[in-house]
This record gives C-alpha cells, sequence and structure tokens, in this order.
C-alpha cells in the first residue's frame, strides 16, 4: 500500500529534515565570528579549522557507511549522531581556547554530520518501500527544500542568539535542541527496515565505476565553486564594485527562496525524465553564473544572476543525491555518504580557491575561475557520466 506525500509519516520526515538542517544552520556560520572574537585567531587558522572539520565529516560518513548498509533500521545511528552534536555545542560551550575547538570540530563535531548522510539513505529507503515510483524523487527533492529552508531563517538566528545570548549560552541552547531532535529521529521518524535490493549485478560495477568517480570529482568542483562563492561576495562586492557588502546577504536570500520551488520543480520533473540531464541543466547555470559575476558592473546585474544561483542549486541539491543513490541500488547509506562527502570536498575546494586565486588575483577575477572550474565538471558530467545513470528514480 503506498502513501502520498500528504501523510503523517512524509510529515514526520520532512519535520526531521527541516531540524537537521535548522541545528547546523545555527552553529555553524557563527564559528567563525567566535573564534575571530574569542581567541583573536587569524584568517589562516580559521580555515585550517573548518578544512579539519570538513575532513572528520568526510572521514566519519564514509567509514559509517557502509555498515549502515547492514542495518535494518537507521534511526538509532541517526539520533547517535545529533547526540553527538549535542556533545559537540556543549564542549564548545566549555572550550577555552582554540586548540579545545579545533579537536572537538575534527572529533565529536566531524561525527555528527554523518546524520545528514544517514538521513537521505533513511528518506530514499523510505520512498523505495512506501511510495508510487514516479512521487519517489519528488518526496526527495521536497526533503532536500526542508533543508534549504531551514538554511534562510537558521543562520540570522544563530546570529542573533550569540549577539544576544553570548557564544556558550547559544550553544547550550542549540545542544538542548541537538538532544531533542535525536529523540524526533529515533521515534517520530517512519521505520523503513532494511532496503529490499540486491547487490548490483558484477556486469554493472565496471562501467559504473567510472561513473560514480566522474560524479564525485564533478559534485565536488561544483560544491567548491559554490563555496568559494558564499565566502568571496561581499567582498566581491564592496571592492569591486564599491557597494555595501550587507547586500550579498539580500543576494543569498534571494537565490535561497528561488531555490525553494525549484527543487520542488526538478524532483517532479525527476519522476518523469532522466535524472542526469536536469542536472547538467543545473551545472551549466553554474557556469553562468560565475561568469556573470565576473563581468558584472552593477549591483542590479547580481541580483538578476541569483535566477542562475538558484537553478544551479535546486536542480544539483534537489537531484544529486537521488542520482548518487540510483547508481548503487540497495546500498542507500554508502551512495549518500559519496554526495555528502562530495559536499565535503567542495568545501575544502572552496576554501582552497580563497587562499590562492583570491588572494593573488583578486575576487572579482576569482569568479572567471570559478566559471572555467564549473566549465570543467560540466564537461565532466557530460563526458566522463554514462547513460547508466540517467535513469529515474528506479533504475
Amino acid at each position: 500500500m503506498h502513501r502520498t506525500l500528504l501523510s503523517p509519516a512524509c510529515f514526520a520526515t520532512y519535520a526531521a529534515s527541516f531540524s537537521v538542517g535548522a541545528l547546523y544552520a545555527l552553529v555553524v556560520p557563527t564559528l567563525s565570528l567566535h573564534l575571530a572574537q574569542a581567541y583573536q585567531v587569524s584568517a589562516w587558522w580559521i580555515g585550517v579549522f573548518f578544512i579539519g572539520k570538513a575532513l572528520a565529516s568526510v572521514f566519519f560518513a564514509q567509514l559509517i557507511a557502509r555498515r549502515s548498509d547492514r542495518l535494518k533500521d537507521r534511526r538509532p545511528l541517526i539520533a547517535a549522531a545529533m547526540a553527538a552534536g549535542g556533545i559537540s555545542c556543549f564542549l564548545f560551550a566549555a572550550a577555552s581556547s582554540f586548540n579545545q575547538m579545533l579537536l572537538i570540530a575534527t572529533s565529536v563535531f566531524g561525527l555528527s554530520f554523518s546524520a545528514n548522510a544517514q538521513l537521505m539513505a533513511q528518506t530514499r529507503e523510505f520512498a523505495d518501500a512506501q511510495l508510487p515510483a514516479n512521487q519517489a524523487t519528488l518526496f526527495n527533492s521536497i526533503v532536500r527544500a526542508c533543508i534549504a529552508v531551514a538554511w534562510i531563517a537558521g543562520p540570522p538566528l544563530g546570529f542573533i542568539l550569540l549577539s544576544q545570548l553570548g557564544f556558550k549560552l547559544q550553544c547550550t541552547i542549540v545542544g538542548s535542541a541537538y538532544f531533542a531532535t535525536a529523540l524526533l529521529c529515533l521515534f517520530v521518524l517512519p521505520k523503513t527496515g532494511k532496503a529490499h535490493n540486491p547487490t548490483p549485478a558484477k556486469a554493472s560495477r565496471q562501467p559504473l565505476g567510472r561513473t560514480l568517480t566522474g560524479g564525485i570529482i564533478a559534485f565536488s568542483l561544483m560544491f567548491g565553486c559554490n563555496a568559494s562563492y558564499q565566502i568571496a561576495l561581499p567582498l566581491m562586492i564592496r571592492d569591486k564594485l564599491q557597494a555595501d557588502p550587507g547586500l550579498a546577504g539580500f543576494m543569498m536570500g534571494t537565490a535561497a527562496l528561488l531555490e525553494i520551488p525549484l527543487m520542488i520543480l526538478a524532483g517532479w520533473l525527476g519522476g518523469r525524465m532522466p535524472l542526469l540531464p536536469l542536472i547538467r541543466i543545473g551545472a551549466g547555470a553554474a557556469v553562468i553564473l560565475y561568469l556573470g559575476i565576473w563581468q558584472a558592473n552593477a549591483v542590479w546585474q547580481l541580483f538578476v544572476l541569483q535566477l542562475f544561483n538558484a537553478v544551479f542549486i535546486g536542480f544539483i541539491a534537489g537531484l544529486g543525491m537521488t542520482w548518487f543513490q540510483n547508481l548503487l541500488p540497495g546500498q542507500a547509506g554508502l551512495s549518500s555518504s559519496y554526495f555528502s562527502n562530495a559536499n565535503g570536498l567542495g568545501e575544502i575546494t572552496g576554501y582552497l580557491i580563497i587562499a590562492l586565486v583570491a588572494q593573488r588575483i583578486g575576487y572579482g577575477d576569482m569568479y572567471g575561475f570559478t566559471g572555467l572550474v564549473a566549465l570543467v565538471a560540466l564537461g565532466v558530467l557530460l563526458g566522463v557520466c554514462g547513460k547508466n545513470s540517467s535513469g529515474a528514480l528506479r533504475s
């Protein structure tokens, strides 16, 4: 018996996804400001902090991924990861040095990020078992949209908490919310059981190896471009356009609002046509976005370009997880971790672009470089990723 997208089980999944996304959005963006203010560390060490966090999250997600696909119920694993996030926040609140903050970020906080991949694996298994085939991709896109909505409200609220209550009280409140979300994931998320899907046939493994590698490379490059874009945008507005750098926040908010309907549109289309061509559209939009910013000479042009930013994120983030899951049927945990780790590697790539490229040629010309990087990613999707990967939700 199939459920609908408006069933209580689906709404429980939407609520859990929003909560998980909101908690990371409440604390992660404020960490750099706290490190700079509390410990007077340089931009270099802030970069080291976030690179270490990203590497730790990639390591733990991959370590857990293969083992998770043997579990009959992912909910305790998701709850444990969220509990690790709560412990991290309490430890952050008690930390008295940068070294302690770095140790927490590269250990228990990095471990907590495995919740993202496991939650996406849970939603895929639920979609396979409980939803009609033409609604499953849309369901996954709605789940991603819930996380995107959380990132609209989360960062501003996080900075309000930081400024009004201080870092320690902020972390205490958010840490408590992590434990509440752990209970939500453990007891409210629908139980899916182990997906009934055999290991892919040996004949299909060889071509998928090339496709999977190409996909990881392409998505890492695109997420790297996006990370450097977000970091550099206010500085580019200040230095190149001589405008208020605070406008970058309005631009990002505009893009985020546009992303929500586009993610849902991408999910609807993904249930009716192959995913890879849609993902290529998102990559093409990224090329236009970055080259457009490179050539922009007025603020209004940047606002117009946010439409391409929304298409890029809406199609890449909305469909990317499902596309990776299609490559490895019956291995939702492993395939979801590949997508999450591509995001983590992209985060590291973005920091390196800022440190090595923007430092040399400036924030404005950096976007010409990221446009070329996005073009390379599009080329990989066109040339390396084959027809085997372009199926709809159930390949």
